[in-house]
C-alpha cells in the first residue's frame, strides 16, 4: 500500500467541494439504501426461523419446507442474475477493476438487481455475506451520483469511494469501510481519495443507523452452517470468512487445551476472534481492515494484540506461498486472465 507524499497535485477548492457534496449526497442514499436492506434481511431471518419451527411439527419429512425455501430462493437469485450478469457473487472484485480501469463503472440497474437477489439468495438460508451486494450497490450509487452531476471525471472515484460506506453499512463498521478502501481497493492513501470516502462513510452509517441501530453487529459464539459462495448467486465472502476463521480459532484453542489441560476453555472466544481477523487478512491481503473490521463488530478489544500478533502471521505465510488474495483471483476469473502468483 503506497502512501502518497506532500508533492500530490494540489485539488481545485470549488472541485473539492463539489467532491465532498457528492460524497454526501451518494453516501446518505447508500445508508438508506443498506439500512433497508439488512432490515429486510433481518426479518427474512426471522421469518425463516419460524418457518423452520413450524415445518419441524409437521408429520413426515417437514424438513424439506425449508429445504424447498432455499432452493426455491436460490433459483429466483440464479434467474436474476443471468438478467443482470453483474449481480453475480461478490461484486467488491467488479469495484477494483473499474478503480483500476479494467472494467466501467456499475449502471444504477445493478442497484434494484443486487437488493432483490440477494434479499433471495442470503434470505432463503445461503451462507453468504452481505457486504458483497452493498458496497457493489454503494458503487453504482457512487457513479450513478456523479452522472446526474454531469461530472463523468468524478465517477470512478465517487463509485470506489462510496463502496467504502457500503461496507461500512453492511457490518456497522465506519472505520474498517474507509481502511478498506485506502488498503484493498486503491492500495494507496491520497487526499483525493480520503475526503470523499471519510464523508461518505459519514452520511451511510448515520442514516444507516436511524434504521437498524448502533450495536456491534457480529456474535462468535454460534457456529455457522458450511459456505455458499460457489453457488453463483448475489452474496458477499466476508461472512463466510470470519467464520471459518472463528472455526480455525476454536479448533487451534481445543488443541491447546488438549496439549496443556489446565488452560481451560478461556481460550475459545479469543481465539476464535483472532482467527477471524487472521484469516480475512490472509485471504483478501487486507490485515488492518480485517483486525478493525472484527473490533468494530465484536466489541472485543481486550484480544487486540493477539488479533494482530495472528494476523501478521498470516498474512506473512499468505505472501510467501504466493498465493494470490481472493479479490485478486476473482477479477482474473472475471476477465478469463491466469492469477499472477508474483
Amino acid at each position: 500500500m503506497d502512501i502518497e507524499n506532500v508533492r500530490e497535485p494540489t485539488v481545485p477548492a470549488r472541485e473539492l467541494a463539489t467532491i465532498c457534496v457528492l460524497a454526501i449526497v451518494a453516501g446518505a442514499v447508500i445508508g438508506v439504501v443498506g439500512g433497508a436492506f439488512r432490515w429486510c434481511l433481518e426479518r427474512l431471518e426471522r421469518w425463516r426461523i419460524h418457518t423452520a419451527e413450524w415445518a419441524h411439527e409437521l408429520p413426515g419429512p417437514g424438513w424439506l419446507v425449508p429445504v424447498g425455501i432455499t432452493i426455491l430462493g436460490a433459483l429466483l437469485a440464479a434467474l436474476i442474475v443471468r438478467m443482470v450478469p453483474l449481480a453475480s457473487g461478490s461484486g467488491i472484485q467488479h469495484v477494483e477493476a473499474v478503480d483500476r480501469g479494467q472494467a466501467e463503472p456499475p449502471p444504477l440497474s445493478v442497484l434494484p438487481s443486487r437488493f432483490v437477489g440477494a434479499l433471495l439468495s442470503i434470505g432463503s438460508g445461503l451462507v453468504l455475506g452481505r457486504e458483497g451486494p452493498i458496497v457493489h450497490m454503494g458503487a453504482a450509487v457512487g457513479a450513478e451520483t456523479a452522472r446526474c452531476a454531469r461530472r463523468p471525471e468524478h465517477e470512478r472515484l465517487l463509485q470506489t469511494s462510496v463502496s467504502g460506506a457500503g461496507l461500512a453499512v453492511a457490518f456497522n463498521a465506519p472505520i474498517g469501510g474507509a481502511l478498506f478502501v485506502f488498503e484493498e481497493v486503491t492500495g494507496s492513501f491520497r487526499f483525493r481519495t480520503v475526503v470523499p470516502v471519510v464523508l461518505s462513510v459519514a452520511a451511510a452509517v448515520v442514516c444507516s443507523r436511524t434504521i437498524v441501530g448502533d450495536t456491534p453487529d457480529f456474535a462468535v459464539d454460534p457456529i455457522a452452517p458450511p459456505l455458499s459462495y460457489a453457488a453463483g448467486t448475489p452474496g458477499g465472502l466476508f461472512a463466510p470468512l470470519l467464520a471459518l476463521g472463528a472455526l480455525w480459532g476454536l479448533l487451534c484453542a481445543g488443541i491447546c487445551t488438549a496439549i496443556v489441560p489446565g488452560i481451560g476453555s478461556s481460550l475459545a472466544v479469543p481465539m476464535a476472534i483472532a482467527g477471524m481477523a487472521a484469516l480475512f487478512g490472509a485471504s483478501v491481503r487486507a490485515p488492518i481492515t480485517g483486525v478493525v473490521l472484527v473490533v468494530e463488530m465484536t466489541a472485543a478489544t481486550g484480544v487486540t494484540v493477539p488479533m494482530l500478533a495472528a494476523t501478521i502471521c498470516a498474512v506473512v505465510v499468505a505472501y510467501s506461498t504466493r498465493v494470490p488474495p481472493i479479490y485478486d483471483s476473482l477479477r482474473d476469473r472475471m476477465f478469463g486472465t491466469p492469477p499472477d502468483r508474483g
